[in-house]
């Protein structure tokens, strides 16, 4: 974004929403009927091995979501990606209020 692309920064990102990601995880895909496949009861579930955004990488993309539609003049939808970033975890106040791509929405009375 140091180049003013701010619209390629963003479609990256968003790309970068739709990526694998770095954690592990398994995704319940059914539930079926018959023994366990994971001991002797009955009933169970269908499961598929997935790779999902971890903590950071939502913080990191959710935030420089914010920066790229600041930038843009899309207020409402920074304020909803910063929000998201800080849900996801992000806590670094310092970086918010220094950061310039942010000053469309500092502006802002709400």
């Amino acid at each position: 974004m140091q180049q003013g692309n701010f619209e390629g920064a963003l479609q990256a990102f968003q790309k970068g929403m739709k990526l694998p990601g770095s954690r592990p995880d398994v995704v319940r895909t059914k539930s079926l009927s018959g023994p366990s496949p994971v001991g002797g009861s009955f009933g169970g579930t269908e499961s598929q091995n997935i790779m999902s955004l971890d903590d950071f990488e939502l913080q990191a993309a959710h935030y420089n979501m914010a920066c790229a539609h600041a930038r843009l003049g899309n207020l409402d939808e920074s304020i909803m990606n910063l929000q998201k970033a800080f849900e996801n975890g992000f806590d670094n106040y310092s970086t918010v209020r220094g950061d310039p791509d942010l000053d469309p929405i500092k502006m802002e009375p709400d």
